[in-house]
Protein backbone atom coordinates (compact mmCIF):
# COMPACT_ATOMS: atom_id res chain seq x y z
CA UNK A 1 0.00 0.00 0.00
CA UNK A 2 1.64 3.32 -0.93
CA UNK A 3 2.12 5.85 1.80
CA UNK A 4 -0.42 8.44 0.64
CA UNK A 5 -3.16 5.98 0.87
CA UNK A 6 -1.83 4.34 4.52
CA UNK A 7 -2.32 8.47 5.25
CA UNK A 8 -6.27 7.73 5.02
CA UNK A 9 -6.83 3.68 5.55
CA UNK A 10 -5.32 4.44 9.41
CA UNK A 11 -8.88 6.00 10.09
CA UNK A 12 -11.68 4.10 11.38
CA UNK A 13 -14.54 3.72 8.61
CA UNK A 14 -17.05 6.19 10.03
CA UNK A 15 -14.19 8.78 10.18
CA UNK A 16 -13.31 7.74 6.48
CA UNK A 17 -16.91 8.50 5.20
CA UNK A 18 -16.83 11.62 7.17
CA UNK A 19 -13.58 12.81 5.45
CA UNK A 20 -14.53 11.90 2.29
CA UNK A 21 -17.79 13.88 2.62
CA UNK A 22 -15.65 17.09 4.16
CA UNK A 23 -13.64 16.73 1.00
CA UNK A 24 -16.52 16.96 -1.57
CA UNK A 25 -17.91 19.75 0.26
CA UNK A 26 -14.90 21.29 0.02
CA UNK A 27 -14.37 20.40 -3.75
CA UNK A 28 -17.47 22.11 -4.37
CA UNK A 29 -17.15 25.53 -2.69
CA UNK A 30 -13.63 25.81 -4.63
CA UNK A 31 -15.98 24.86 -7.54
CA UNK A 32 -18.41 27.59 -7.02
CA UNK A 33 -15.55 30.15 -5.64
CA UNK A 34 -13.93 29.57 -9.11
CA UNK A 35 -17.37 29.82 -10.78
CA UNK A 36 -17.62 33.03 -9.34
CA UNK A 37 -13.77 33.99 -9.99
CA UNK A 38 -14.43 33.49 -13.33
CA UNK A 39 -17.62 35.29 -13.94
CA UNK A 40 -15.81 38.31 -12.66
CA UNK A 41 -13.16 38.63 -14.44
CA UNK A 42 -15.25 38.02 -17.63
CA UNK A 43 -17.53 41.10 -17.21
CA UNK A 44 -14.27 43.10 -15.80
CA UNK A 45 -12.24 41.89 -19.12
CA UNK A 46 -9.43 41.27 -16.56
CA UNK A 47 -7.98 38.53 -18.42
CA UNK A 48 -6.82 41.37 -21.27
CA UNK A 49 -4.41 42.34 -18.36
CA UNK A 50 -2.66 38.99 -18.81
CA UNK A 51 -2.51 39.21 -22.81
CA UNK A 52 -5.69 37.18 -23.48
CA UNK A 53 -8.90 37.48 -25.70
CA UNK A 54 -11.12 35.87 -23.49
CA UNK A 55 -11.78 33.99 -20.07
CA UNK A 56 -12.11 30.78 -21.52
CA UNK A 57 -8.47 31.61 -22.69
CA UNK A 58 -7.00 32.49 -19.67
CA UNK A 59 -9.19 29.62 -17.98
CA UNK A 60 -7.31 27.33 -19.94
CA UNK A 61 -3.70 28.22 -20.22
CA UNK A 62 -3.34 29.91 -16.84
CA UNK A 63 -5.47 27.63 -14.55
CA UNK A 64 -5.01 24.69 -16.77
CA UNK A 65 -9.00 23.82 -17.06
CA UNK A 66 -10.25 21.79 -19.34
CA UNK A 67 -12.24 24.02 -22.25
CA UNK A 68 -15.88 21.92 -21.04
CA UNK A 69 -15.05 22.51 -17.75
CA UNK A 70 -14.20 26.20 -17.84
CA UNK A 71 -17.42 26.65 -20.40
CA UNK A 72 -19.66 25.49 -17.95
CA UNK A 73 -18.43 26.93 -15.09
CA UNK A 74 -19.14 30.34 -16.74
CA UNK A 75 -22.10 29.34 -18.25
CA UNK A 76 -23.53 28.18 -15.19
CA UNK A 77 -22.56 31.41 -12.78
CA UNK A 78 -24.22 33.62 -15.71
CA UNK A 79 -27.72 31.70 -15.77
CA UNK A 80 -27.40 31.42 -11.35
CA UNK A 81 -27.51 35.07 -11.47
CA UNK A 82 -31.37 34.87 -12.25
CA UNK A 83 -32.08 31.49 -10.39
CA UNK A 84 -31.22 33.06 -6.71
CA UNK A 85 -32.61 29.52 -5.12
CA UNK A 86 -29.87 27.53 -6.65
CA UNK A 87 -26.93 29.46 -5.15
CA UNK A 88 -28.43 27.92 -1.40
CA UNK A 89 -26.29 25.17 -1.71
CA UNK A 90 -28.74 22.65 -1.78
CA UNK A 91 -28.25 21.22 -5.24
CA UNK A 92 -24.37 20.02 -6.14
CA UNK A 93 -22.59 21.21 -8.85
CA UNK A 94 -23.10 18.10 -11.55
CA UNK A 95 -27.26 18.49 -10.94
CA UNK A 96 -27.16 22.37 -11.38
CA UNK A 97 -24.92 21.92 -14.47
CA UNK A 98 -27.59 19.98 -16.06
CA UNK A 99 -31.02 22.18 -15.02
CA UNK A 100 -29.44 24.88 -15.19
CA UNK A 101 -30.06 24.22 -19.60
CA UNK A 102 -33.06 24.64 -19.16
CA UNK A 103 -34.68 26.27 -15.99
CA UNK A 104 -36.48 29.68 -15.86
CA UNK A 105 -37.13 31.73 -13.21
CA UNK A 106 -40.80 30.20 -13.54
CA UNK A 107 -39.82 26.78 -13.66
CA UNK A 108 -36.50 27.85 -10.60
CA UNK A 109 -38.76 26.10 -7.51
CA UNK A 110 -40.20 22.86 -9.15
CA UNK A 111 -36.76 22.28 -10.45
CA UNK A 112 -35.19 22.69 -7.02
CA UNK A 113 -37.45 20.22 -5.55
CA UNK A 114 -36.73 17.65 -7.73
CA UNK A 115 -33.01 18.24 -7.59
CA UNK A 116 -33.09 17.44 -3.90
CA UNK A 117 -35.00 14.40 -4.06
CA UNK A 118 -33.37 12.62 -7.38
CA UNK A 119 -30.21 11.12 -8.22
CA UNK A 120 -27.95 13.57 -10.75
CA UNK A 121 -28.58 10.99 -13.78
CA UNK A 122 -32.44 11.24 -13.08
CA UNK A 123 -32.36 14.85 -13.07
CA UNK A 124 -30.32 14.80 -16.22
CA UNK A 125 -32.81 12.67 -18.53
CA UNK A 126 -35.47 14.79 -16.68
CA UNK A 127 -33.67 18.02 -18.39
CA UNK A 128 -33.18 16.07 -21.72
CA UNK A 129 -37.13 15.45 -21.78
CA UNK A 130 -38.18 18.56 -21.03
CA UNK A 131 -39.88 21.10 -22.85
CA UNK A 132 -36.93 23.57 -22.95
CA UNK A 133 -34.79 21.29 -23.91
CA UNK A 134 -36.88 19.88 -26.85
CA UNK A 135 -36.99 23.95 -27.97
CA UNK A 136 -33.60 24.71 -27.85
CA UNK A 137 -32.76 21.09 -30.08
CA UNK A 138 -35.16 22.20 -32.77
CA UNK A 139 -33.40 26.31 -32.47
CA UNK A 140 -29.86 24.58 -33.11
CA UNK A 141 -30.97 22.10 -35.80
CA UNK A 142 -33.03 24.87 -38.18
CA UNK A 143 -31.57 28.69 -36.92
CA UNK A 144 -33.49 31.44 -37.32
CA UNK A 145 -36.43 29.34 -39.29
CA UNK A 146 -38.49 28.00 -36.15
CA UNK A 147 -39.40 24.58 -35.60
CA UNK A 148 -39.15 22.02 -38.33
CA UNK A 149 -42.37 19.90 -38.02
CA UNK A 150 -43.24 17.54 -41.23
CA UNK A 151 -46.92 16.70 -41.36
CA UNK A 152 -47.33 13.32 -39.86
CA UNK A 153 -47.25 10.65 -42.08
CA UNK A 154 -49.82 7.97 -41.92
CA UNK A 155 -49.52 4.29 -42.07
CA UNK A 156 -52.05 4.24 -44.80
CA UNK A 157 -51.92 6.57 -47.57
CA UNK A 158 -55.59 6.66 -48.14
CA UNK A 159 -57.00 7.72 -44.51
CA UNK A 160 -56.33 11.89 -43.68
Amino acid sequence: MSLLLSNFTCHDHQQMLREAARAARTMAESEWELGAWLLAIDRTRAYKSSGFRSTLGFAIATLDLEPPKASNLLRIMNVLEGLPHFRTGQVGYAKIREITRVAKPDTEQSWLEFARDHTTDQVRQKVVCSPAAFERRLRAARPGKGPACPAPRLPWPGLR
